[in-house]
């Protein structure tokens, strides 16, 4: 592992996290203003699975690119890397998003398994606040670590 690495602690995550629900919500809730508010409490369920299945391409689509994030991460200086720098292929980035998928998953072949579904998402997350580099059950099965993104260096402007 890198030794310069500023592992991200859960405050930061979870701010990242918040902004990238923000902006899953606003998607859903524009799906689901294209139809008539009659069928939205049918929909409920639906909007549920679409909000998981988007949520976990999004992960999976953002972590894996050179930001090495989501947009919730980028904008509070987060990245979710391997240890030694390189950026997650597809699958390690699959297994990072598993506690929103499985989620997903479970609300939509069995509603009443929600509470345990959320409750299996928690325990995933929970070694964060303990964990010495900060890693959730997810991050630890893909072999990542969410990092603080290093500054780039800045000039100082032209000195003649």
């Amino acid at each position: 592992m890198a030794d310069n690495l500023q592992y991200a602690g859960i405050a930061r995550r979870f701010a990242a996290a918040a902004v990238d629900l923000a902006i899953l919500g606003a998607v859903v809730a524009l799906v689901a203003l294209q139809q008539p508010a009659a069928d939205w409490p049918g929909m409920a369920m639906g909007l549920f699975v679409l909000g998981s299945a988007l949520a976990m391409f999004y992960r999976m689509l953002s972590e894996g690119s050179s930001l090495q994030a989501t947009p919730g991460k980028y904008l509070l200086g987060l990245r979710a890397i391997h240890p030694d720098g390189r950026t997650m292929m597809f699958v390690a980035s699959a297994l990072r998003s598993w506690p929103w998928w499985l989620t997903g998953a479970i609300g939509a072949l069995a509603p009443a398994l929600m509470p345990l579904a959320g409750a299996l998402s928690l325990i995933a997350l929970a070694p964060i606040v303990w964990d010495e580099q900060r890693r959730g059950l997810h991050d630890r099965m893909a072999g990542t670590v969410v990092v603080l993104r290093a500054r780039e260096p800045q000039t100082g402007g032209d000195h003649v």
